[in-house]
């Protein structure tokens, strides 16, 4: 068994979501729609979305922007010792009880300095087949002003990374729960379903019907 590690560590938290800072030079930092969980007590979990990323400035920066010209050693300097972390902005959508996986609220949220840790595909299978797209709401319930990046961001990596895992009209039926979802607001389907098309997740036929890629 591979060993799990942390991507970053929690700054602050409330009861839906958390700040999570890490290094900015790590090779394979998450991206918006990611999965993630972080561990909690008794062997449970918190699971959550990627729902922002936030590259803050410093002292050091705000002078080094104005130079003409940046070596390449103080750039990487710069990302390798910087005093301020790579922020990203996590929204939660369930955690586990008794570790059986619920799209509900956690009950506290984590702590913190407590690890957040990237969704493998079987991680994401154990948690998106434990319910009926019930998270979706936690994503719905305030909306930002991407959000319908953030929906078509996490539906393509699952559907990149646990489609074989998944039941094979997974996707099919979370693009109508969106749908569902969102049937009283036009304007917010409208721009969840043309993120779904630029992400190639469906396709849109001339009589206006609607199919997953």
């Amino acid at each position: 068994m591979s060993k799990v590690i942390p991507i970053g560590r929690i700054l602050r938290a409330n009861a839906t979501g958390c700040m999570v800072g890490c290094q900015i030079d790590q090779a394979d930092i998450p991206a918006i729609g990611d999965m993630v969980y972080i561990p909690i007590p008794q062997d449970e979990r918190v699971y959550g979305i990627i729902c922002n990323i936030l590259v803050d400035d410093d002292g050091l920066v705000r002078q080094l922007v104005t130079s003409e010209q940046i070596a390449e050693s103080v750039i990487q300097d710069n990302r390798l010792n910087r005093n301020v972390p790579l922020e990203m902005e996590v929204r939660f959508i369930g955690h586990t009880r008794q570790q059986k996986a619920m799209h509900l609220l956690p009950p506290r949220p984590p702590f913190s300095l407590d690890s957040m840790i990237r969704c493998s595909a079987n991680d994401m299978r154990n948690f998106l087949t434990a319910g009926k797209y019930g998270y979706f709401r936690h994503l719905l319930r305030d909306q930002s002003p991407f959000f319908e990046e953030i929906l078509s961001a996490h539906l393509r990596t699952v559907h990149h990374s646990a489609a074989s895992l998944l039941p094979i009209n997974w996707l099919n039926d979370a693009i109508n729960e969106i749908i569902f979802l969102l049937r009283d607001d036009y304007e917010s389907l409208m721009k969840v379903l043309s993120a779904l098309s630029d992400a190639d997740l469906i396709l849109q036929s001339e009589s206006g019907g609607l199919h997953v890629n």
